[in-house]
């Protein structure tokens, strides 16, 4: 119906038909998708001969090829907008879930993709319905090197430049693989102008502040970008970059709030008082944002005797006062922190929570990880001109 209507059919006598029989009986038919593909297909090649200003594009395209493939499927996102974790919320996805099940099983050519959240699928998969869709899973997890890549390759199809799919991301030399087709945008180096990052690559201070995200690569370049624009540079260079970290960090940080206040809401106070402390900038000069995780307890302790904390509790559905483990593993949770360790060979590991969720719990402890607030927040946490929060982030370390 949706697609037949937009597309603008001239109403007709089988135009009406089609429709009410999608509306009423329709959704019944196993064969569903099949038979209304063959109902719309006269109509819509009708519709294409007559039209001399048909598009070959959007809704009419979409049109199209449901008729000549016969499948449909439906995607779904955003619900973790709201999250509490309640009943009702649980209740609201177990019921799309049975229900898309059934569907995508009685009805041929139909098939769905819901995003979650890991912190929400986590919490689904506790129920006693999740063996249904458990071998459907997809875990939708992105390193530095993919998103690099992803960033060559939006570069080539603007500038309609051959790109090599076949280089791998696990590839050591993929970085230097992919530096010439960043080169066409960004200057390949950080200058000596610059206060931290000198002679750094430019793509790895990218992918230092973006929390493995896309989406954040995406922000990042495109204030760059502008600023580069307004200062009619050729290519994006240092400059550009390191002016717009303050801001690029306070939005990063306003959507951590805009995401989990609903399940944390003195959220906001909580992540503005885990910024260094007078004393912890003089004292951790170059680590002042990595913590042990006695240390990250001492500085959450001390935070909850200025303001009491509250955390949406699943089992008794209400807010209740955090203690300080509920308290660390919330903000590794939302990837406000995430672990980090040397190994052997002086090198840093790191862990996010869709890696390693149960650490932090109080009942499984940290895995031998130290807690780092990310640098993607440093740049809204820094306090003033003497924080100079650049300076805690080697760039070299990220891998």
């Amino acid at each position: 119906m949706k697609l037949a209507s937009n597309v603008g059919f001239a109403l007709g006598e089988d135009y009406d038909k089609a429709l009410q029989w999608a509306y009423s009986l329709g959704y019944a038919s196993k064969d569903f998708i099949a038979r209304a593909a063959n109902m719309l297909k006269p109509l819509y090649e009708k519709y294409v001969k007559e039209d001399s200003n048909y598009a070959a594009s959007g809704e009419h395209r979409i049109l199209e090829r449901m008729i000549k493939n016969q499948t449909v499927r439906l995607f779904f996102d955003d619900f973790d907008l709201d999250w509490k974790g309640n009943s009702s919320d649980i209740l609201r996805i177990k019921s799309l879930l049975l229900s898309l099940s059934d569907m995508t099983s009685d009805i041929t050519g139909l098939s769905a993709r819901i995003a979650l959240r890991t912190d929400v699928y986590e919490m689904i998969r506790n129920e006693e319905f999740s063996d249904k869709f458990e071998s459907c899973i997809i875990k939708c997890k992105w390193n530095n090197q993919e998103i690099l890549k992803t960033l060559s390759k939006r570069i080539c199809t603007y500038f309609d430049i051959p790109f090599d799919d076949n280089i791998s991301p696990d590839s050591d030399m993929m970085q230097y693989k992919l530096a010439p087709y960043l080169n066409y945008v960004f200057e390949p180096f950080f200058d000596e102008s610059t206060r931290s990052w000198r002679n750094a690559p430019t793509h790895r201070v990218i992918y230092s502040l973006i929390r493995r995200k896309p989406r954040d690569m995406v922000k990042l370049c495109q204030s760059a970008a502008e600023k580069a624009y307004n200062l009619h540079l050729d290519k994006i260079n240092a400059v550009c970059i390191v002016s717009i970290l303050e801001n690029y960090s306070q939005e990063r940080l306003k959507d951590l709030i805009n995401e989990y206040s609903k399940q944390l809401p003195k959220l906001q106070d909580l992540l503005i008082r885990m910024a260094p402390t007078q004393q912890e900038i003089q004292n951790k000069r170059v680590e002042r944002y990595v913590y042990t995780t006695a240390q990250l307890h001492k500085k959450i302790k001390n935070i909850q005797q200025n303001i009491q904390i509250k955390i949406f509790q699943v089992s008794s559905e209400e807010l209740q006062v955090a203690d300080m483990h509920q308290i660390a593993h919330f903000l590794y949770k939302i990837g406000f922190i995430t672990g980090r360790k040397r190994d052997t060979s002086n090198k840093i590991t790191r862990v996010y929570y869709d890696e390693a969720p149960y650490l932090l719990n109080v009942n499984t402890g940290d895995g031998g990880y130290s807690w780092e607030i990310h640098p993607a927040y440093r740049g809204a946490l820094a306090k003033g001109i003497n924080d100079y929060w650049e300076s805690t982030l080697d760039v070299n370390d990220e891998e």
